[in-house]
């Protein structure tokens, strides 16, 4: 077996000196029952893989002339990422994360939790980073404070915590990409057609790490572990994953029931140095009988929690879009029984998870959520304001269209007939 070496800059970096690893069988925390050996005999990259590499430096994308809050973030998550990156190189990990993450709604591992666990660090390849990574955790503050006029101007506080993104796929055979959620700024010169790409590294043969850009579409494909580190939030990061099994809905078949549209939309918010802003819907029926299904009916016919509406151009921020988008075919009468709930965002495929709100009719409580970097990218709700705010398909039905409006855009819904 080759002993990993790291360069003195790195060293210099973390601030920890690099000590020999022990060839020896241990066994992650009782959460995962299975044993790993310290170091997996881990696939390498493979062709699903496209090793694009990042044509500027990584520190280039931090800045967000509209967010402070958020340059900070970016930087803070970048140098936790940089210590974390080297646990990860030999597989030890990834069977705890993936597993872990599992249990929550967010697919994600608190790091607090990690570096505090003393079975962990014995099984480390080097114990040094692991207690480099615990410093660093310890004394990191993620904070922020949004930027819109309909959020209450509270600060948000997140927990550092390991993202998985293609959970349902991740493999914990395979050598994991590792990533700070950097996303390339392309607005920058040399980067332009880079939107929603991110910065992210694998180890190499050498002891060191390749930085590679990726998108959404490599990163759901493969089955390589993505690893991002993320500002989670506390509260979704802390509960059990909601155990609610949402139905594939019953379609309006008749005159009475019809089904509802959008039609016209703006958002007055660009959150993010992206050339696009991804608006996006999540949403959910409960039914008389208290059971919840999917409302979100995607292109391909499927429904799924949450689709996307359109990209808008940066240019097109405060103007209003006219594009028929399916809402709701399910079968809603009688109104007076029959609740859907709903709320809009801006999403970041990168980012964990966050609340856009929870209700509860007819004895069942469901939870909406999209990815974002931030609580507060919603548009048309607070997520605390959701269980007050049921689409009125009453209305809608009796007078053919309603609008939701507030300072962050419109939003309207209109009735269609079979």
């Amino acid at each position: 077996m080759k002993k990993l070496t790291y360069s003195a800059l790195f060293l210099a970096i973390l601030g920890v000196g690099i000590v020999g690893c022990k060839k020896e069988q241990l066994t992650l925390d009782s959460s995962v029952n299975n044993k790993v050996s310290n170091e997996l005999m881990l696939k390498s990259i493979g062709s699903e893989i496209p090793l694009i590499s990042n044509p500027r430096d990584v520190s280039d994308y931090f800045t967000n002339e509209n967010d402070a809050d958020d340059t900070e973030m970016a930087r803070k998550l970048h140098e936790i990422a940089v210590i974390a990156r080297p646990l990860f190189i030999n597989g030890t990990f990834n069977q705890y994360v993936i597993e872990n993450a599992k249990l929550r709604d967010n697919s994600c591992v608190d790091l607090n939790v990690f570096t505090n666990s003393a079975t962990l660090r014995s099984q480390a390849y080097d114990q040094s980073v692991f207690d480099a990574l615990k410093l660093k955790v310890n004394s990191t503050i993620l904070t922020h404070r949004p930027i819109n006029t309909e959020s209450n101007g509270e600060l948000e506080t997140y927990l550092p915590a390991i993202f998985v993104a293609n959970i349902d796929k991740a493999d914990p055979t395979k050598k994991p990409i590792f990533s700070a959620g950097t996303y390339v700024n392309n607005e920058l010169s040399g980067v332009e057609s880079y939107q929603d790409y991110i910065v992210a590294w694998f180890s190499n043969d050498n002891g060191g790490f390749t930085e590679i850009l990726i998108n959404e579409e490599t990163a759901m494909s493969t089955t390589h572990p993505i690893f991002i580190l993320d500002n989670a939030e506390v509260a979704i990061t802390q509960r059990a994953k909601s155990t609610i099994k949402y139905k594939v809905p019953v379609e309006a078949k008749n005159m009475e029931t019809a089904w509802y549209s959008a039609h016209e939309f703006k958002i007055n918010h660009r959150y993010d140095n992206t050339t696009k802003s991804e608006f996006c819907i999540t949403g959910a029926h409960i039914n008389n009988n208290g059971e919840a299904s999917l409302i979100c009916k995607k292109s391909n016919g499927t429904f799924d929690t949450w689709k996307k509406i359109k990209e808008i151009h940066k240019n097109s921020i405060g103007q209003m879009q006219f594009q028929w988008e399916q809402f709701c075919n399910n079968d809603v009468t009688p109104f007076a029984s029959n609740y859907v709930f709903w709320n809009t965002y801006e999403r970041d495929w990168a980012k964990s998870e966050k609340d856009l709100g929870s209700a509860t009719k007819n004895g069942i409580t469901i939870y909406l959520i999209g990815r974002r970097q931030y609580t507060s990218e919603w548009y048309a709700y607070d997520p605390g304001q959701v269980n007050n705010n049921m689409a009125d398909l009453s209305y809608i039905y009796l007078n053919w269209a309603k609008w939701h409006d507030n300072s962050k855009g419109q939003f309207r819904i209109w009735r269609i007939q079979p």
